[in-house]
């Protein structure tokens, strides 16, 4: 369950090219702004998402999506066990 939230958020966060603000995503995904708000940090974390300080109001941030990394990647993966997976594949076609 708990990666089936974070896949939900990505999947939004894909569909805004704009990006969105963590009570936005909260609401879109039915989770209160304190837990979205940890999820979304932790995928920041993980280098799956942007976090971008925005005039939208007082201290408010945008998250975006990054570009996809691989159809391999999944939320509990980051940006190094990607390019190591990856590099590893190129290894072994030579």
């Amino acid at each position: 369950m708990h990666n089936n939230f974070q896949e939900r958020i990505i999947a939004i966060l894909r569909r805004s090219p704009n990006g969105l603000t963590s009570n936005e995503i909260a609401e879109l995904v039915g989770l209160t702004a304190n837990n979205t708000s940890s999820r979304l940090s932790k995928l920041a974390a993980y280098g799956i998402i942007d976090k971008v300080r925005h005039s939208r109001g007082p201290r408010a941030s945008v998250y975006r999506a990054l570009p996809d990394l691989s159809p391999d990647f999944h939320p509990g993966m980051d940006r190094a066990d990607v390019q190591h997976r990856h590099s590893d594949a190129s290894s072994n076609s030579r």
